[in-house]
């Protein structure tokens, strides 16, 4: 009797439910580290109005935690676009991810109480940087794997968003390492480039016309070859497709196939 060699699949929806609410948890937590100003209720304008202004760092650091957290929530929900399915490493890359993500609320207040210091600085942005460096770990695993991926997910594509991806916590780590003895300056660079980051990626638009032309070059192939596996050897199809008419298009080394045709339609699967 042979073992079951089938992978241990997972999907994604719990992951991105998680996802929504751990961002969700976080961005509402960053808001209890403003507090009224110590006023009588009943104190003039004149009053109110500098104890607020006084509060500008507070706010200036509130909003660049805000923000930051929205730039991962989407990178996270446009990644887990591309991803078909998870498995366990997967997962526990989005565990210590959330983890890192929730922490930020309590680094965020840190750095606010100890403005002075050098160590809250660091700190902060150990924190946003960790964070972006396991959303990018977490698409280098996935992408290293083709069978994790959508169907329209091209080499190329994977190269576009890897790039996109690592240049974040790149930038973050630099950032992190050259401005921490100023929270001023630390926060100025980080919300300087938040606007760059919401920036659409050329990625953003590739998709479309990638899976496009990648389903046009199959069907024009397929439309060459008998029904089955396209390249593949009469004694490998039985092996390959054993349920051609159901779509079940399984996964095979590239010297094998590069496309399943079955006979209801066509599944394009890259296989590099």
């Amino acid at each position: 009797m042979q073992a079951d060699s089938r992978v241990f699949e997972l999907g994604k929806n719990r992951i991105e439910a998680l996802s929504d609410g751990i961002f969700a948890i976080a961005m509402t937590l960053l808001v209890l580290e403003l507090h009224l100003p110590n006023l009588p209720p009943n104190a003039p304008n004149v009053q109110v109005a500098p104890a607020l202004w006084q509060l500008w760092p507070k706010f200036l650091t509130y909003a660049v935690s805000f923000l930051s957290l929205g730039v991962y929530w989407i990178g996270h929900h446009n990644m887990y676009h591309a991803i078909r399915r998870a498995d366990r490493v997967l997962l526990w890359l989005n565990i210590l991810f959330f983890m890192f993500v929730s922490l930020l609320p309590f680094s965020t207040s840190v750095l606010n109480a100890f403005r002075q210091t050098q160590v809250a600085p660091l700190f902060f942005g150990a924190n946003l940087t960790g964070i972006g460096w396991l959303l990018y770990l977490q698409w280098a695993y996935a992408s290293a794997q083709p069978e994790m991926l959508a169907g329209f997910v091209t080499p190329a594509y994977r190269t576009l968003v890897r790039s996109r991806f690592l240049l974040i916590p790149m930038i973050a780590t630099l950032t992190m390492l050259v401005c921490f003895w100023s929270v001023e300056i630390l926060l100025a660079v980080y919300a300087g480039l938040l606007p760059w980051y919401m920036i659409p990626g050329k990625f953003n638009r590739y998709p479309a016309h990638s899976a496009a032309r990648s389903t046009s070059a199959t069907l024009q192939a397929c439309a060459m070859q008998p029904r089955g596996w396209w390249g593949a050897s009469p004694s490998k199809i039985s092996e390959m497709c054993p349920s051609p008419a159901s779509h079940t298009c399984v996964r095979k080394p590239a010297s094998h196939c590069m496309a399943c045709c079955c006979p209801s339609g066509v599944s394009p699967w890259t296989l590099r």
